[in-house]
């Protein structure tokens, strides 16, 4: 439990510097690249620079609370502490195994010049690659609730960015749709979810988001009126508390909100910022979770081709994907749904919405679920449920405990479709449980993640984008944006495996993804994600070409670069496991060649196992080449992308 400020402070109060309105409020990072100027003439308000030119101009902070005046003005510094951090920590697993934290950081008590003379804190942190802030209210005398009625954190730019965004009518939304790309002046007056990401004329990327989300609501932001280019933090109401977004108590902190920047977009998706500023873990004994992939029967409509019994929500079915994950090394599968029928009793069903009735601890009798538990013990093979969040909520506790008995290894939540407090408060209590009873849990319906992982490792991928279950929607544009969008707010859950590419002028329909087998084989490479879905029934791989790739390609890894990218248009990745190297390039429906240099090899001879477009994929997109070839860290591969393509690469030492 965090402490309150006094008892923070105290202790180290002999090493704070008294600051007046003449001191230099200000942090620069370890580099010297990024600093922060904070601002105490009347309004409150900071100003960042980036390769010493402003990016951020004179945006006010603060708070609307619903008990006294604006907290956004006539404050003055009573005490400021400024510190360096150089660390590294590992993970149990990520998009690389060890973190380097390093940061300067400053942070200012203060304190309004009204005869209130209420406090609060500021603490910012300056990375090479982001700055970070966040704020705290300090425990004060005849306060023991704060009511925030809104936000005030504002991002003001002294130039017109394009952004990428996504744009909503309201709160209630599950993050998924096609990012919009405009110019900020030129963005529609709505709200629009996190992350933005936005390119400044002199080829500045920035990517605005959020980190430790916990006991407050997600951030959503708005365009701020008038003829200047800036945005300004929005608050989901707290259900049911008339208007209030949110309640919380002295001594609490709000999340960091996070400005990203960089001289390329890769550089964004580099960065380690938001684990660096999420809480350590919470669960000691890691040592049963196992990241991994499992097949997924709903995503294809239940489809089985000549098995010899009928499929559907039943034992010989899922029997039938079990051997499937055994045969082929497939660490788990996941019991959903099948013909609108859930795998839990549910006599009240409408829909995909739980009835009053829905028993998610009362499995079908159809599945025999003693029986299936044990068979894919057996096998080797880890067993997942799918819950609707709403029918899990009536009895978590009791559901896991008889997950646990049953030998389940995970779930997949579903439904949320909300970022404010009492959601954000489900979300930390359901990985608290879940990691007491060991399951692993993939949120799907969900907001964007905030580095919720590091501090509940079994919290392993977040949905909160537009993904392939989108039959006819998710095109190779949207699937190479999303990588410098979504994705830098964490793991991805994007339902990979679609073994069955239609042309661009066919429509994707049920168990169909558009651009070719390569550019999604690539995804495993691309996507960051530690539980992946192999997403077509058994029949769609085995025999198929690029199979062997989906089998082998891991879902953590050592470390990770990004080679080539813009967003919208083409990226190249490469991730390390162990020794070994995994490259993913995707492009748009243009046609490209990228050239990948492989300096980032270490020494010595290595073989490079390569899936490509065929020359035919314009008319037989399922169809690829595989070769194998010698190389060193001195060469140069080519991918000849198709339109819509991708190539996917296997290096290891020979």
């Amino acid at each position: 439990m965090k402490k309150p400020l006094f008892v923070i402070l105290l202790p180290a109060m002999i090493l704070l510097i008294s600051c007046g309105q003449s001191h230099d409020l200000s942090v620069s990072s370890p580099d010297g690249s990024l600093s922060v100027k904070v601002s105490l003439s009347d309004t409150f308000c900071y100003s960042v620079e980036f390769q010493g030119a402003e990016f951020i101009r004179n945006a006010p902070l603060g708070f609307i609370l619903e008990d006294g005046p604006a907290f956004t003005r006539n404050l003055k510094c009573r005490d400021q502490n400024k510190k360096t951090v150089n660390e590294t920590f590992q993970l149990p697993f990520g998009k690389r195994k060890v973190i380097r934290n390093i940061y300067n950081s400053l942070e200012l008590l203060l304190q309004e010049k009204s005869p209130s003379r209420r406090n609060i804190q500021l603490e910012i942190r300056a990375f090479d690659d982001a700055v970070a802030f966040r704020y705290q209210f300090p425990e004060q005398e005849g306060t023991d609730t704060i009511k925030i009625m809104e936000e005030s954190t504002h991002f003001l730019f002294p130039a017109n960015p394009t952004a990428w965004f996504l744009s909503w009518p309201d709160y209630a939304n599950n993050y998924e749709g096609l990012f919009k790309q405009s110019t900020l002046m030129e963005a529609p007056a709505s709200l629009i979810s996190l992350p933005v990401l936005m390119e400044f004329s002199d080829s500045v990327w920035m990517a605005l988001t959020e980190a430790n989300l916990e006991n407050y609501a997600g951030m959503y932001l708005n365009k701020v009126q008038g003829n200047h280019p800036g945005l300004v933090s929005c608050l989901p109401p707290y259900p049911g508390k008339n208007g209030i977004k949110v309640v919380t108590q002295p001594g609490s902190y709000t999340p960091w909100r996070v400005i990203m920047l960089g001289d390329k977009p890769g550089t964004l998706m580099e960065s380690d910022v938001i684990i660096c500023l999420s809480d350590p873990s919470r669960v000691e004994d890691v040592s049963w979770m196992k990241p991994g992939k499992s097949t997924w029967h709903w995503w294809n409509g239940t489809v089985l081709e000549k098995v010899g019994f009928k499929p559907g929500m039943n034992y010989e079915t899922m029997k039938h994907y079990i051997d499937f994950c055994a045969r082929n090394g497939i660490e788990y599968h996941s019991l959903v749904e099948a013909g609108g029928q859930f795998w839990y009793q549910n006599p009240d069903q409408s829909g995909w919405n739980p009835g009053v009735t829905a028993d998610v601890t009362a499995p079908l009798p159809e599945l025999q679920m003693d029986r299936l538990t044990t068979y894919a013990r057996e096998k080797g093979v880890g067993l997942r449920l799918w819950v609707h969040w709403k029918a899990l909520n009536l009895k978590m506790e009791e559901a896991f405990k008889q997950y646990h008995d049953w030998g389940i290894s995970g779930l997949m939540v579903d439904f949320m479709d909300r970022d404010d407090q009492e959601m954000v408060q489900f979300y930390h209590r359901c990985l608290e449980l879940a990691a007491r009873y060991e399951l692993h849990i993939q949120f799907h319906g969900a907001c964007k993640p905030t580095g919720l992982n590091r501090t509940y490792p079994n919290l392993f991928t977040t949905e909160g984008v537009l993904n392939t279950e989108w039959f006819g929607t998710c095109n190779p544009e949207h699937n190479v944006t999303v990588p410098f969008t979504r994705m830098l707010a964490g793991p991805m859950d994007y339902h990979l495996g679609g073994f069955h590419s239609v042309r661009k002028q066919d429509r994707a329909r049920v168990g169909q993804v558009w651009g070719t087998r390569c550019h999604n084989m690539a995804m495993y490479v691309v996507y960051e994600g530690y539980l992946q879905l192999l997403c077509d029934y058994p029949e769609a791989y085995e025999g198929q070409a690029g199979f062997e790739f989906l089998k082998q390609v891991p879902t953590t890894w050592d470390d990770m670069k990004v080679i080539n990218g813009k967003p919208g248009d083409y990226v190249t990745v490469a991730r390390r496991s162990g020794e070994d190297w995994y490259i993913g390039s995707m492009t748009d429906w243009t046609g490209r060649e990228l050239k990948i240099p492989l300096d980032f090899l270490p020494d010595g001879a290595f073989q490079a196992e390569i899936y490509e477009d065929a020359e035919d994929c314009d008319q037989n997109p399922n169809h690829l080449i595989y070769k194998v070839i010698e190389i060193t860290n001195k060469d140069t591969l080519t991918a000849g992308l198709a339109s819509g393509g991708g190539q996917a690469v296997y290096i290891r030492r020979k």
